[in-house]
């Protein structure tokens, strides 16, 4: 079965701190064996824009993230994608470097165990 969800997230670092990191989606691993990203960010800020595909999967205690097709006005990526396993769920990550406030758009598609 497929599954198709889209949410929006604020991404921010604050002045002195070191990174930004979010969990942008989690999904249980008993349920969810990989999940189709496009994930849309745009740096309020300075008006900054990417689009990203990512595929994630898991073999239950580890997580796979593959990021490809970037494309937006910028040279720099505005953001980094990561996938983990915690607490039976597998977890998409997002971590940005600077101090502007980001808007993150996330489209998933599910496939099921």
């Amino acid at each position: 079965s497929t599954k198709v969800s889209v949410y929006r997230i604020g991404l921010s670092r604050g002045e002195g701190s070191s990174s930004a990191v979010a969990t942008l989606d989690s999904n249980t691993i008993a349920s969810t064996r990989s999940v189709k990203y496009l994930v849309q960010t745009t740096n309020s800020e300075d008006g900054n824009f990417e689009l990203i595909e990512a595929n994630v999967t898991h073999d239950g205690s580890d997580a796979y993230v593959s990021v490809y097709g970037r494309v937006g006005n910028t040279s720099s990526d505005l953001i980094s994608l990561s996938a983990d396993v915690d607490s039976g769920n597998v977890r998409l990550r997002g971590t940005i470097s600077n101090v502007n406030t980001h808007v993150v758009n996330v489209v998933k598609r599910t496939i099921n165990v």
